[in-house]
């Protein structure tokens, strides 16, 4: 190589070589890669992004629906188990589920006291039982000592206490402890339905009384909220009998009439259509069937959309 040669390439640098184009590209795709990541939002996240550019920070709204997976469950009673489908969120696909033998729809709620039961007075005069054939075995007797007539579970208060209806002079609620503690916290209207339980509190619905004995219950009727320390709120009334509620996050509530009318409030709306409450999805969105079909319905904008149908109609949902 010739000497003016030599030194041209030490004044204008010398020319890059293949290798190192290929380095070049690399630390472009990682320098890309890094950009990117710091660009994205994680799935499964919702809410707002922000990000740098020239002018200042710019915010993004991005809402990314998290990866939810929600059982629904069809009653079968003529069968040896319920059915249950799994649907997944948000890409709304359905798959039936296989159950064991015995498996029934109650079997998820925590309310619904679990393996706990009422063992029956006996003639001879011991009081009814309340036991789970382990940690539970409290007697029900009232403070006089007498057993308190037809003692009936309403659902659990928290994991060592659980409501129950029982009569003595009137009809009562009870909060029962895992120690043996009763006490008496509600004297409960002439006619009313014990609901459900949930969060420390027992739901009922008041009643008017059919005019035969075998005539069904009507409205008009309360919706009737005791807490553990016996306060009583009435939170709703209709002219139907109030037959179901679905308590929910924040205040937010849905109940069922003897109609299959639903009644949805939550965010100051209210909301009212056919169908079976099965799940709070958070404050704002709940699920509902009607039939085979499962909506799910958006309190902000009062809006229904179609999730899937199933093969049977559902009355029931559990999270997992």
């Amino acid at each position: 190589m010739s000497r003016r040669r030599r030194r041209g390439y030490e004044e204008h640098g010398r020319p890059p070589q293949a290798t190192h184009w290929v380095w070049a590209g690399i630390l472009g795709v990682l320098a890309g890669g890094v950009f990117y990541a710091f660009q994205t939002v994680p799935v499964g996240v919702s809410g707002e992004r922000k990000v740098e550019s020239g002018i200042g920070e710019v915010a993004v709204e991005q809402t990314v629906t998290a990866t939810s997976s929600i059982l629904l469950g069809v009653a079968a009673p003529k069968a040896d188990r319920d059915q249950a489908y799994l649907l997944a969120l948000p890409g709304k696909t359905i798959e039936q589920q296989e159950m064991g033998k015995g498996w029934r729809l109650g079997m998820w709620s925590l309310e619904s006291a679990g393996d706990l039961r009422m063992v029956p007075a006996s003639p001879d005069g011991k009081a009814p039982i309340l036991t789970d054939g382990a940690e539970w075995n409290v007697s029900m007797r009232s403070p006089n000592g007498e057993p308190y007539i037809e003692p009936r579970i309403v659902g659990l208060a928290d994991e060592t206490h659980v409501f129950v209806i029982a009569t003595t002079d009137a009809r009562k609620l009870l909060l029962v402890s895992r120690s043996g503690e009763i006490r008496s916290i509600y004297d409960l209207p002439e006619y009313v339905n014990a609901l459900s339980s949930t969060d420390g509190h027992a739901w009922f619905s008041t009643f008017v009384p059919g005019e035969g004995i075998e005539s069904e219950p009507m409205g008009p009727s309360r919706l009737i909220r005791v807490s553990v320390s016996g306060i009583q709120e009435s939170l709703a009334e209709e002219t139907r009998f109030i037959v179901s509620v679905t308590p929910g996050p924040d205040g937010a509530l849905a109940y069922r009439t003897d109609d299959g009318d639903v009644v949805v409030t939550a965010m100051d709306k209210r909301w009212s259509g056919n169908g079976i409450p099965l799940l709070w999805l958070d404050q704002n969105r709940i699920l509902l069937s009607q039939g085979r079909s499962v909506f799910v319905l958006d309190m902000r904008a009062l809006s229904l959309e179609l999730l899937q149908q199933l093969p049977a109609a559902p009355s029931a949902a559990h999270m997992l």
